[in-house]
């Protein structure tokens, strides 16, 4: 079957098939070229098939050979999907076949196109599947913007007259720099808000089933914080020079306590209106830990994990959009950057990227030293052992391109018992992005720094708590960063005009943090393993093939 030309006549193809073992090995064949031809990543796409002939052999055994069913498959509005439909009584299958993933956590892998879902509709069993948008790249998508926007700058402020040059600046640049930068502000605050509201739920849920999740999470956010914290303090020291710092006025109790009653919100409606991002923290926090204590244990605990998937997808949602709009107004930016003789503060983005990745390469290397010396295996044999899963999410720019490498690496290479990766493993994905939140916070300070903003202890406490926050709840999708960075700097006092700065950054980042992030999050994953006793030592010391 030509599946190719068939999806260029129609939108989708529609296959009925038997639930005979020939008849699944068919479809998992039809769905491996599929996903083929959709250019996903060989060993996600293994996995993906993997899961769909595990949910239709226990369908097999529950209906029965003669039952009949319909694979779909096709391109809508640039989202591939699969369907796959079978009419009865409602049996979940995915239940069996990925029995030791938490729901939470498999509404994320679905929401980032990695794994299958079921749902029963009309009386409908259904298997769907919806992968991400055919695109390029959204880091060399940006990149390329870039790269368009200095050319054309540079060639516009050679040859156009400098009265058509002017007229371009005020009536079309920088209208549309503050219409992007508003439409960033707008956005910054509902993203917020679902993406802590599921992070809360679904954490909170998958922690209440297993408590070792909810240890873990502690703990690493313990980590980011002293770590990020450290890191500021490194950065006032490293841009001393740039920054005016003042006193804090009256006495420090009076200033902490002022600094914390500022979470307490007027109504439910000011902190969105004002994107008061402590306040919209605070808020889904609340409504998050109420909805668990409500719901769990409930008859209605479903519910929950549905809500909790919605509200994640529509995060995930919308930082589509900012990413899909990104490299328009990168081109845009660094064009007026040029026009508006900016281009020193955005050129000296360099620095702040050096001191992230050299503080985020330390980071990684002590951590492979103490996993080294606690487990008593060669450094180079661990950095070996994740070389291949590095390259591999260092070439995708994603740590969701390399999910499947970055699982098999877990547990064949790293000696990580399946159980602790298929519970840990998603969990970590959402909240635990090291690189990117030191890299997050020397962007921050660089952009305060350009603009002279005042600072003080208070300040940097805010800085710290926002970013540690926000990066911990936020999932790891291009767009993210950039509502984040909206939202940190209303709130504290950096110009908007930062944002062209960061703006540039976040493509570096995009290129370097992936990575960075699955690294921390495997060696993170050794000691997890090991506090539970699921690290098999062996084959963490065993050379690798």
């Amino acid at each position: 079957m030509d599946i190719k030309s068939q999806l260029k006549s129609e939108k989708s193809i529609r296959l009925p098939y038997g639930l005979t073992a020939e008849s699944i090995d068919e479809v998992s064949s039809v769905i491996g070229e599929f996903l083929d031809l959709m250019k996903t990543e060989r060993s996600n796409a293994l996995r993906i098939r993997l899961l769909i002939e595990d949910a239709l052999l226990v369908w097999n055994d529950y209906f029965g050979e003669e039952t009949e069913i319909t694979l779909e498959m096709g391109i809508v509005w640039r989202k591939p999907f699969i369907t796959i439909r079978l009419r009865g009584e409602a049996k979940d299958p995915m239940n069996v076949a990925g029995g030791e993933t938490d729901p939470w956590a498999e509404n994320l892998l679905a929401d980032l196109g990695l794994t299958p879902t079921y749902r029963y509709s009309e009386g409908e069993n259904l298997i769907q599947l919806n992968l991400n948008r055919l695109r390029m790249n959204p880091a060399l998508s940006l990149l390329l913007s870039a790269a368009v926007g200095i050319i054309i700058g540079f060639f516009a402020d050679v040859i156009l007259p400098d009265s058509f040059s002017l007229a371009l600046t005020e009536h079309v640049l920088e209208p549309i720099q503050e219409a992007f930068f508003r439409m960033l502000d707008t956005i910054a605050g509902p993203v917020i808000f679902f993406s802590v509201l599921a992070a809360v739920c679904g954490v909170g849920h998958a922690s209440i089933r297993k408590k070792n999740l909810r240890l873990m999470l502690w703990r690493v956010l313990a980590i980011c914080f002293l770590c990020t914290t450290f890191l500021c303090c490194l950065c006032f020291f490293v841009m001393k020079q740039e920054f005016i710092s003042t006193s804090i006025d009256g006495s420090l109790a009076d200033t902490l306590l002022s600094f914390f009653l500022r979470f307490v919100p007027e109504d439910i409606l000011t902190p969105f209106i004002n994107a008061d991002s402590f306040q919209i923290i605070l808020l889904a926090g609340l409504i998050g830990n109420a909805a668990i204590a409500a719901d769990f244990g409930s008859s209605s605990s479903m519910n929950l994990e549905d809500t909790v998937g919605r509200a994640n997808s529509i995060g995930l949602t919308v930082s589509e959009w900012v990413s899909r709009l990104s490299p328009t107004f990168v081109a845009i930016l660094l064009i007026l950057g040029i026009q508006n003789n900016t281009m020193g503060e955005i050129l000296g983005i360099v620095r702040p990227f050096l001191l992230y990745l050299a503080f985020s390469g330390a980071f990684l290397i002590l951590g492979l030293l103490y996993v080294s010396r606690k487990e008593d295996v060669s450094p180079r044999v661990l950095a070996a052992k994740m070389k291949e899963s590095f390259l591999v999410a260092l070439k995708e720019f994603s740590v969701d391109a390399s999910f499947s490498v970055n699982q098999d690496c877990c547990i064949k290479q790293l000696g990580i018992d399946r159980s602790v990766v298929r519970s840990s493993l998603p969990v970590g994905l959402l909240s635990y992005m090291p690189a990117s939140t030191f890299a997050v916070m020397i962007f921050i300070m660089y952009g305060a720094s350009c603009y002279h903003v005042r600072i003080s202890s208070i300040w940097c406490m805010m800085a710290v708590f926002l970013v540690v926050i926000l990066q911990a709840a936020s999932p790891p999708v291009a767009g993210v960063d950039l509502t984040e960075y909206a939202a940190i700097f209303m709130h504290l006092g950096v110009p908007t005009e930062a944002l062209t700065i960061v703006l540039v950054a976040d493509i570096l980042v995009g290129l370097t943090a992936p990575p960075l992030n699955q690294a921390m999050l495997q060696i993170e994953l050794v000691l997890e393993a090991d506090r539970l006793g699921k690290l098999n030592k062996e084959v963490l010391r065993r050379p690798p093939a």
